[in-house]
């Protein structure tokens, strides 16, 4: 069986390719051409243990993942685990592969697959709120997708700045960075705004006026008591693009502006309409993502028949 470590898995295939993946995944999920339980979830203490199965094709992948959102040692990562890899045929196991370079990935390519879809071709700007790992690829895949001149960042954690900046110049050197203030000026700054956080209260200003005509990312939020989306945002738009239906049952970005009447189930579009639409209606676009294990599989089989097939 074959070991595919992180920085395999991040150097494998092109950025492009994870994002046409990811768009090929959504026309999977229309033919119904594969076989995907909810994910199980296990809370307990800081932690989330997540069980996220998937069978598709000649292939079936297992994602066994544990998100820590406590305060971790410095250098220590929140995301830990793997995903196997097994021949559909006989079960046989293929390979086992770092599941938070798959996940990093993965994610980032479903937020730039909205930015393919939602944001002009001609969006210069681009902002991050969270700078985790996820707030990193999330910026790295955008600017491959749009010719992003100028990226505007902001964290909490001011112990974040120097490692992202560090790491997004050796992608992109010539692209001007920004450090916001705070959470408006970043809003004023940025076309594209991505939130890539954990947090339990909104981490964009619930202003109408700041909000309105942004193309905006969530990508935080996987429980119902996570938020990063203000009231504000829901009342801009009239649709929400997703990701997944499941969200509904899963990200209080989702559950809380149906539940409080600011929006109804009917009003949160799958992401396939994306595929289908030519234009969106709306100067204030919104996508949330909260992932699902085809999008592991899939991303999984990408690596996989790249390095070793």
């Amino acid at each position: 069986m074959n070991h595919i470590d992180g920085n395999k898995v991040r150097t494998a295939v092109s950025y492009g390719r994870w994002i046409d993946t990811i768009e090929n995944s959504f026309r999977l999920v229309e033919g119904r051409d594969y076989i995907m339980p909810e994910r199980t979830h296990v809370n307990f203490d800081d932690t989330t243990l997540l069980l996220m199965p998937c069978i598709s094709g000649r292939y079936f992948s297992t994602k066994l993942i544990t998100l820590f959102t406590g305060k971790s040692d410095a250098g220590k990562v929140p995301l830990k685990g793997l995903v196997i890899l097994n021949d559909r045929r006989d079960g046989e196991p293929l390979a086992v592969i770092d599941g938070p370079a798959i996940t990093a990935m993965r994610t980032a390519a479903v937020g730039s697959f909205a930015i393919r879809h939602l944001s002009s071709p001609d969006t210069s700007t681009l902002g991050i709120i969270g700078l985790g790992v996820q707030g990193l690829h999330q910026a790295i895949f955008a600017c491959s997708e749009r010719s992003i001149s100028e990226l505007t960042i902001f964290d909490k954690n001011n112990e974040l700045y120097s490692g992202f900046i560090r790491n997004f110049n050796t992608e992109y050197p010539d692209i001007k960075i920004n450090i916001a203030k705070n959470n408006r000026e970043l809003c004023e700054k940025a076309e594209i705004i991505i939130t890539a956080t954990n947090a339990r209260e909104p981490v964009l200003p619930d202003d109408e006026e700041l909000l309105k005509g942004k193309m905006v990312i969530g990508i935080g939020s996987y429980k119902e008591e996570m938020r990063e989306f203000p009231d504000a945002l829901y009342r801009l738009v009239d649709n929400i693009y997703v990701d997944t239906m499941h969200g509904l049952k899963e990200s209080g970005d989702l559950i809380h502006p149906v539940r409080d009447g600011l929006m109804s189930e009917s009003d949160i579009l799958w992401a396939d309409n994306l595929i289908k639409e030519k234009k969106v209606n709306g100067a204030t676009r919104v996508f949330k993502s909260v992932g699902t294990a085809l999008f592991d599989l899939l991303g999984a089989v990408l690596v996989y028949e790249t390095l070793i097939m």
